[in-house]
């Protein structure tokens, strides 16, 4: 019952593995690093609207973009494009590897099913980040 509930939650997300894309790899979902600065994200406000429409600029001619996600609490910068078809996505990381986002050069690859990006700050960890911009 539990993995049915699972693979329900990853349908609705789509970011599972299809069996009929193995043959190319199955994997659907770009990582981009680098994309922003842990300075950005406190100094605008409106810095996740920016990048998610910077980047799906630059990466829609690689195919379909079902999600971006762009991951403000996490100081590498990370914004996640998921892809409908796995050669999208592999496409996406050859031509966007290396290449300059926001005055900045980003690295990418796909997406490992593993890593985690979300990261949830206390108050006091906050704080620190802040004073140590300074």
């Amino acid at each position: 019952k539990k993995n049915r509930k699972k693979n329900q939650q990853y349908a609705k997300l789509d970011w599972h593995v299809a069996s009929d894309d193995a043959s190319i790899g199955g994997q659907r979902v770009m990582i981009l690093y680098n994309v922003f600065t842990e300075k950005e994200t406190i100094e605008n406000p409106i810095l996740k609207e920016e990048v998610k429409e910077k980047v799906k600029e630059k990466t829609t001619r690689y195919g379909h973009i079902k999600k971006i996600h762009v991951y403000i609490q996490d100081p590498r910068g990370i914004v996640k494009v998921n892809f409908t078809h796995p050669k999208s996505a592999q496409d996406a990381v050859v031509g966007m590897d290396q290449q300059i986002i926001r005055k900045r050069k980003v690295k990418a690859e796909l997406w490992d099913n593993k890593e985690t990006f979300t990261k949830i700050a206390t108050r006091t960890e906050q704080m620190e980040r802040i004073a140590k911009l300074d």
